[in-house]
């Protein structure tokens, strides 16, 4: 090695202790903002997944009771058809026996056409908050001892009813006033929100306010019996 190389690498400066620190600062601080971003961006992604898992529960519960409420009929020997309120509808509803009727090798049982269904909107007594949906079913109607099979098919939301009875949309059915004896409104409006109506707002105002889903149900039977009675 000669003097002259010995010379130009003893004059060569190195990292000083503060660069040093000064650059693992920097690193720092960039994979902070880095790890920040990332932790938005996975925030984020969990509350849109969790909405669109929420919307599409709410849509197959609306497709459930759309399916159903299209099959709403009326009990000629009871003279019952449908009774609701802003937060329960009853209703008699036509159905096809069950597969196991035809499939079981075993003695058959009987099963009615006819079912009554229920579906009520669930409230807290003590707040008022709104703690989801239940639907119930009773497979046999004019009985001693029903058998009703109840779920609950969401928490936390607000459920709504209302009836058009050819006119105008009421809160109450039977609607004593214009239904004149009709046991079928002429449709079923359903409105299904995640926020909680304040006391004493109308429906209309809740539903410009917040922005519910809504869904109308047109009834055939009803039509076919406005008609029959034309």
């Amino acid at each position: 090695m000669t003097e002259a190389t010995v010379a130009s690498r003893s004059g060569a400066k190195a990292f000083t202790l503060l660069e040093v620190v000064l650059a693992i600062a920097l690193v720092v601080l960039l994979m902070g903002v880095l790890m920040g971003f990332y932790m938005y961006a996975m925030n984020l992604r969990a509350e849109i997944t969790g909405q669109a898992d929420l919307y599409m529960q709410q849509r197959m519960i609306m497709d459930m009771m759309t399916r159903e409420l299209r099959c709403a009929n009326i009990h000629n020997h009871l003279q019952l058809g449908l009774e609701g309120s802003t937060s329960e509808v009853r209703f008699i509803r036509a159905v096809l026996p069950a597969r196991e009727v035809w499939e079981d090798e075993g003695p058959r049982v009987a099963q009615c056409d006819l079912q009554l269904l229920a579906y009520r909107a669930i409230v807290d007594e003590e707040t008022g908050e709104p703690r989801g949906l239940e639907r119930s079913c009773q497979r046999v109607i004019i009985t001693e001892q029903p058998d009703v099979e109840s779920e609950e098919l969401c928490s936390q939301w607000f459920v709504a009813f209302r009836y058009y009875n050819g006119d105008s949309w009421v809160e109450q059915w039977p609607d004593n006033e214009q239904a004149s004896g009709q046991l079928l409104p002429n449709a079923v409006e359903i409105v299904m929100g995640l926020d909680a109506c304040p006391e004493g707002m109308e429906l209309d105002e809740y539903i410009l306010r917040f922005n519910p889903a809504r869904r109308i149900v047109h009834l055939p039977v009803a039509s076919a019996a406005s008609e029959g009675r034309e």
